[in-house]
């Protein structure tokens, strides 16, 4: 008989294929879904466009939860997505949610405070970038703007940086906002017509 030496490696890749398989991925009702303890405090009202898409195409990022000893799922992350969801409602009624095991407290503030202190927003750069590739699948800018929510002047600013390689790799760079690259490329075209200079833009300061 030959025995089995469990090394620590061995143990930690057991624990984590285990943790695996007790994760579930389900659809559930946002308004039944308890509001957690959550170290992000501010539930003021969402941007108008969020809240529109949530309740046009519903929560597309699953949301994570726990159930907590009576059987009730307990939310973990996702608050703001949730809240909304459980607001304006959703095309379906219910959301994508992640179940996991209840975490330590220590687990769960350290988690909480990482989703949301290191969480960023698209660059504008970004943002031009994903406008142009609808746009070349032959998607209208209202199209855009409602798929996207994003707002319609932004859409038009970044389709119009779209078609000037100068006002593109100043806001690539960082030297102009959206707004700015998207002046300078009106400037530009109407420049380019008229066979003059084209006019400087300042940098916000």
């Amino acid at each position: 008989m030959t025995d089995t030496i469990q090394t620590p490696a061995d143990t930690a890749a057991e624990e984590a294929t285990e943790a695996v398989q007790a994760e579930e991925f389900l659809h559930l009702d946002p308004a039944a879904i308890i509001i957690g303890t959550n170290v992000r405090t501010d539930l003021r009202p969402d941007h108008k466009e969020f809240r529109k898409s949530i309740k046009e195409r519903g929560v597309l990022e699953a949301v994570t939860v726990y159930r907590d000893e009576d059987g009730q799922y307990v939310l973990l992350r996702g608050q703001r997505r949730t809240v909304t969801a459980a607001e304006v409602g959703t095309p379906t009624g219910l959301i994508p949610a992640r179940v996991v095991h209840q975490p330590s407290d220590a687990d769960r503030i350290g988690d909480q405070m990482v989703e949301n202190i290191h969480r960023a927003g698209m660059r504008e750069s970004e943002i031009v970038a994903g406008v142009e590739q609808l746009a070349l699948l032959g998607v209208s800018a209202a199209q855009i703007a409602k798929r996207t929510s994003i707002d319609r002047p932004t859409v038009n600013a970044a389709l119009a940086v779209t078609k000037a390689d100068q006002s593109r790799n100043r806001l690539d760079s960082g030297d102009l906002t959206l707004e700015e690259a998207a002046i300078f490329a009106e400037f530009s075209v109407i420049s380019t017509r008229r066979s003059g200079d084209v006019p400087r833009v300042g940098t916000a300061a």
